[in-house]
């Protein structure tokens, strides 16, 4: 049952970070793989992740709408109403600015990953850090394969010391702007999901530390 859960927090973290990108071809099949992967391990999400999949557009019109609200939530050009870097957050994890991105950059360089791992973005951006949840997991379930139990305590190490400090601490806050400021209900959807998520992914993460804990 733990590989099970792992190999779909892999996936539902891979799917999750393609949905905030701009929306392109790849998205329909981000959403899906979203919606199979997080019903196995925070079922409570399925709902607004299923209700993602009937607001996808349906037409160009509808997809450029899409975009524009994109724009507008993540990107400007004038206020950004939800913005997806960590940095912006920083008071929740008492680093300051630029310490939350240095801090970021060096857990990916410790990690083996020499560039921020997304599409250019800085290191505290939503896509960058989800994205190296997805990195952090794969890596972990792999030396799981291997039965390399140095490599798993190692790779589990990683995630559990990156998380609550960076995406754990102010991914909930930026995914309530999302929620409060999107029009369109795939990015309100969107917004619910990533929270749910991300609070399954601490619960789960606490509950460990305890477990080793009292062991």
């Amino acid at each position: 049952m733990l590989e099970l859960d792992i190999i779909a927090r892999v996936e539902t973290y891979k799917a999750l970070t393609g949905c905030f990108f701009p929306p392109d071809e790849q998205l329909p099949q981000n959403v899906e793989n979203l919606a199979a992967h997080s019903l196995t391990w925070v079922p409570e999400v399925n709902a607004s992740a299923l209700a993602m999949l009937e607001s996808l557009p349906g037409d160009e019109q509808s997809r450029e709408a899409l975009r524009v609200e994109h724009a507008r939530l993540f990107l400007g050009p004038f206020e950004v109403l939800a913005p997806p870097f960590g940095s912006v957050y920083f008071q929740v994890n008492k680093m300051l600015s630029h310490e939350s991105i240095d801090d970021a950059a060096a857990r990916y360089r410790e990690a083996g990953v020499t560039n921020a791992p997304d599409r250019g973005n800085p290191p505290d951006h939503v896509t960058a850090e989800l994205e190296f949840m997805y990195y952090l997991l794969f890596q972990e379930h792999a030396a799981q394969c291997r039965d390399d139990a140095s490599a798993v305590r190692e790779w589990r190490d990683r995630r559990t010391e990156f998380f609550p400090i960076h995406l754990g601490a102010w991914g909930p806050l930026f995914a309530d702007r999302v929620i409060s400021s999107a029009q369109s209900p795939f990015y309100k959807y969107l917004g619910l999901v990533t929270k749910g998520i991300l609070e399954a992914e601490m619960y789960l993460m606490t509950g460990a530390v305890e477990s080793e804990q009292t062991g």
